[in-house]
């Protein structure tokens, strides 16, 4: 007899509020709907601004390697000269026309010999050595900061073992 009851409980209240019960179903799933709808869209929008600000920065970096590359080429006439005050002048003008370009540098046998940072020879030291190795290479350190790390672009001279390189910011 209790179930009896308990089962007329719901049936009277399913009759009489079924049409609530139905808005508020609706109003669930239109609610769900709509928020999968936005996730979708909203992801949609961040996956289109991930790949946007990933062509900006692929064209900002190879702008700057062009950079680099130009100022080497135009340093590359330098290295069959000593490092005098004119010799770094040079350098300094090559570096300060390019605007993400840092320094200039001239390396034979791995060693920094000439930078447009300092207007004389620099000695060979633990700080001025340089492994160009590759082309292009990220090193842990320069010179004047030693916690600082910078992007090396090199060209080897066909003439000697010489090779001007560029340090830009990274």
């Amino acid at each position: 007899m209790i179930s009896t009851c308990k089962n007329w409980f719901l049936i009277r209240f399913a009759t009489r509020y079924k049409h609530f019960l139905l808005a508020v179903l609706l109003g669930l799933s239109v609610l769900a709907f709509g928020l999968c709808g936005i996730y979708l869209h909203g992801r949609g929008n961040l996956d289109n601004l991930v790949e946007e600000k990933a062509t900006i920065a692929n064209a900002l970096f190879q702008n700057t390697i062009d950079e680099a590359h130009t100022a080497v080429n135009k340093a590359t006439p330098l290295l069959s000269t000593a490092c005098t005050t004119a010799t770094a002048e040079e350098l300094k003008r090559i570096s300060v026309l390019s605007p993400n370009i840092r320094t200039v540098n001239l390396v034979e046998d791995n060693y920094i010999y000439c930078s447009s940072l300092i207007n004389h020879a620099l000695t060979r030291n633990e700080n001025t050595h340089i492994p160009v190795t590759t082309r292009l290479f990220l090193a842990t350190h320069n010179y004047l900061n030693p916690n600082e790390r910078i992007l090396f672009l090199g060209k080897k001279s066909v003439k000697s073992m010489s090779s001007p390189v560029l340090m830009s910011n990274t």
